[in-house]
């Protein structure tokens, strides 16, 4: 192989790598704060379970679990639909409020039918919590 051909692969490795970097480096996140940044998007964190997705200044999204956020900003950025990951998270959301209040049921019940009860309906929510978070878990890959 002659000096010129090597130095024209050489040349078109290095455009090829460039382009490749300018687009991933166009979705970099990083994080100030309580607020992480994602091309023009923002994730605030504004309590324990309380995540808002901003584009610029406009409210997209208010998110109970971290993940959802991040599917949310995903889906939009890769132009796509986003209405099941608010579903699954509304789901987790309710699921998880659920659990909360079995188990405050089962540590303070004398009742032996209320506990049971509880504890039945209390593996269940943890059940759909896992099936949801795994959801939302999916929807979230970066592609």
């Amino acid at each position: 192989m002659s000096k010129l051909a090597k130095k024209n692969d050489l040349n078109t490795i290095a455009t090829l790598l460039d382009n490749l970097l300018a687009k991933e480096i166009e979705y970099v996140p990083y994080k100030k704060d309580n607020t992480v940044y994602i091309h023009n998007f923002r994730i605030v964190k504004k309590t324990k379970f309380v995540y808002l997705v901003y584009r610029d200044k406009e409210l997209i999204s208010n998110c109970f679990y971290k993940k959802s956020a991040f599917a949310v900003v995903q889906r939009i950025l890769n132009k796509q639909d986003f209405d099941d990951v608010i579903n699954h998270d509304s789901c987790l959301e309710k699921n998880y409020n659920d659990s909360l209040f079995y188990l405050n049921t089962i540590s303070n019940t004398d009742s032996s039918i209320k506990f049971n009860i509880a504890s039945v309906r209390l593996d269940i929510s943890k059940d759909q919590i896992a099936r949801h978070a795994h959801a939302i878990d999916e929807a979230a890959r970066w592609q």
